[in-house]
């Protein structure tokens, strides 16, 4: 009987066959835990413990994770790069990228302004060459002008000096109107031919003053009208066959021109002259003999 509080004595075991020997199963790694995580008492975050008992690799498990298989997995285990380091190494390749295309970019800009100022240098030489052509043209044109003008004055000249010639074997009031021209602007008019082309620019000029033509009242006269003026006129007419009038190249004006201080007498005696014509001294006012009306032609 035992008694309370006595130890018991543990029972002999039941002795049992020895179970059949069979080839161990395969086995797997086992799954590794972790150990709870504890808190740092300084800072308060968690902290990694190792995990007591955990198994260790197998050899195969080793083999398996050789350098190969670590460099090939170490990529995917990198972190990832952040939005703003991404955006950083972006914009600093296309600064680079920038840069390196500036000189071109300037080679090109330098090349173009060398074309345009070539292209604006051979448009220049192009009109100066132009405008030399045209300088060498007007030259050219302004000589021929000037020769043809001098030809011109020449041969006028020479009919003038033959046409002077042609009358001076005529005594004084006995030229046949056969050696006579007519004044196209003043009917019944006539002079030695080289007075009356000049009286007709000077009338040309005149006209384009006033809007009239010359007024003729007298031009050539024969002995025989000098004669009659003698009688008529007494010393306002000249000696028969002393006149101008009985050579050719004498006129008397009217029409406002036959007195001094006109307007028409005043533009005569400023501008007659160039045409070949004026007033003798004898007849100006305060000469030997005033005839305002009296213009002769000068050889």
């Amino acid at each position: 009987m035992a008694v309370a509080g006595a130890p018991v004595a543990p029972a002999d075991p039941v002795p049992t066959s020895p179970a059949p020997t069979t080839s161990p199963a395969p086995t797997t790694s086992p799954v590794p835990t972790t150990s709870p995580a504890t808190t740092d008492t300084v800072t308060g975050t968690p902290t990694a413990q190792p995990t007591a008992g955990a198994a260790e690799p197998s050899p195969a498990e080793s083999a398996s994770t050789g350098p190969s298989t670590a460099l090939s997995a170490a990529p995917t285990s990198a972190p990832a790069p952040s939005p703003s380091s991404g955006s950083t190494g972006a914009t600093s390749a296309a600064a680079l990228d920038a840069l390196a295309a500036v000189p071109a970019q300037v080679e090109d800009d330098a090349t173009k302004q060398l074309r345009t100022t070539a292209s604006k240098v051979a448009a220049l030489v192009v009109e100066v060459i132009q405008v030399v052509r045209d300088q060498q043209s007007a030259t050219e044109a302004t000589a021929a002008a000037d020769s043809e003008a001098a030809r011109a004055v020449a041969e006028q000249a020479a009919t003038r000096a033959a046409q002077r010639v042609s009358v001076d074997q005529y005594a004084n009031g006995r030229i046949p109107a056969s050696a006579l021209c007519e004044l196209t602007f003043a009917a019944g008019a006539e002079l030695r031919c080289d007075a009356a082309a000049a009286i007709e620019q000077l009338n040309a000029a005149y006209r384009e003053k006033f809007g009239t033509d010359l007024a003729i009242s007298d031009s050539y006269r024969s002995y025989a009208s000098q004669v009659m003026c003698s009688r008529t006129k007494g010393s306002v007419c000249a000696q028969p066959g002393t006149s101008n009038h009985g050579l050719g190249k004498a006129v008397d004006l009217g029409a406002g021109a036959q007195w001094f201080g006109t307007a028409q007498h005043r533009w005569l005696l400023a501008n007659a002259e160039a045409y070949g014509w004026t007033l003798p001294t004898w007849a100006r006012a305060g000469g030997s003999k005033p005839e305002a009306w009296h213009w002769e032609y000068v050889d």
